[in-house]
């Protein structure tokens, strides 16, 4: 069974609840311009398949940080050519780390990620019944977080997070501090200046929030009182970019796309930064990200009236996503906006074809009359 729909309709936390309740395990995929995101749902649980949310070397860093893993003996393992999730693997192998101060970093991370997707009033879903592919599982998706026990957490930070994301963004990842010197604490347990003096400029939010052991959102709460103190700034679209081709060159997928990310939102008419999460996308080969991508630059090029560049752009995307339905509607609707009517046509029997293949006859009627 399949279940697909729009996210303004039927939002994450009541799909759980009560658009899947009853229904068998399954993987949910969830899209937002060019941000897509994959849970798999079986027997109460909730594993985190996309995004990725932290790199393995991240979680090492941030082992260190906390004197969990001393850093002699990770550089020792480094020495070795072991880099990243084999590195990770091979420590715990050993037993020279314990699995579960891993799955506790794990787990935290895909609470977060789930919190930020209980917020996302837009974009699509669709939902497929079947086994968890082991293929699709890396490190985030060892993690199992009780679904409802992530919800509900989730509703108590909902008005933090809408508080955040309207002065912070969707996708708030580097800040650079102002002041030399941290404010000082509002209260005992206040972490706001040991955010503030890991906001070099460097530092991503979930970096920070790793090597202090706190949540996500914790962080950023952080962040968000210095914003409005005046004690910090969010990075530059130059210093986005420039941060983004540093993580690419040191083969750092996560951290590269959530800088274009954060540099496409503050600059959403900028065609740029979506060329680049493309790019991104086919360097690492993940086809289903540079759809996405390829999706909201035509969105961005649609906006500045280049329709006929935005059909060209669908087309590319359909090539490498021939069954989705959302990139043929955005086509159908670019040619008949570029007046293209040979695409217009095409994307229209692509449709149609789909409802038939629904059984649903009627609209693939409907579909097919402008071309009667």
């Amino acid at each position: 069974m399949a279940l697909q729909g729009h996210i303004e309709h039927l939002a994450l936390a009541d799909l759980l609840q009560t658009g899947l309740h009853g229904q068998a395990s399954g993987t949910l995929t969830l899209r937002r311009g060019a941000e897509r995101a994959v849970l798999y749902l079986g027997e109460g649980a909730l594993r985190v398949l996309e995004p990725e949310g932290v790199e393995a070397e991240e979680v090492l860093e941030a082992l260190v940080s906390r004197g969990v893993l001393a850093a002699d003996l990770l550089a020792q393992a480094r020495r070795r050519d072991r880099r990243g999730l084999a590195l990770l693997d091979h420590l715990l192998e050993e037993g020279l780390l314990a699995a579960v101060d891993v799955m506790e970093v794990l787990a935290n991370v895909a609470e977060d990620v789930i919190t930020d997707l209980v917020g996302w009033q837009q974009g699509e879903f669709r939902f497929e019944e079947g086994p968890l592919d082991p293929r699709r599982v890396r490190l985030l998706g060892r993690a199992s977080v009780d679904t409802a026990g992530v919800l509900l957490r989730a509703a108590r930070r909902m008005d933090d997070g809408v508080r955040i994301r309207e002065r912070l963004g969707w996708y708030p990842t580097l800040y650079v501090r102002t002041h030399a010197a941290p404010p000082a604490p509002r209260e005992a347990d206040d972490p706001t200046p040991a955010v503030c003096a890991q906001l070099d400029g460097t530092l991503s939010v979930t970096q920070v929030a790793l090597a202090l052991g706190l949540s996500r959102i914790d962080v950023l709460r952080s962040i968000l009182a210095l914003v409005e103190g005046g004690q910090a700034r969010p990075a530059t679209a130059e210093e986005l970019s420039a941060g983004a081709a540093n993580a690419l060159s040191a083969r750092r997928e996560l951290l590269a796309r959530s800088l274009l990310l954060q540099w496409s939102e503050q600059a959403p008419r900028d065609p740029e930064p979506f060329r680049r999460l493309a790019a991104l996308a086919r360097e690492f080969r993940q086809p289903d990200h540079e759809v996405d991508a390829l999706r909201a630059l035509a969105q961005v090029l649609c906006a500045q009236q280049a329709h006929g560049e935005a059909v060209a752009v669908l087309l590319d995307a359909l090539a490498s996503a021939p069954h989705d339905e959302f990139l043929k509607e955005d086509l159908r609707q670019a040619a008949q906006l570029a007046g293209d009517d040979q695409s217009f046509a095409y994307g229209t029997r692509l449709l149609a074809e789909a409802a038939l293949q629904r059984e649903d006859p009627e609209r693939a009627l409907e579909l097919l009359e402008p071309l009667a």
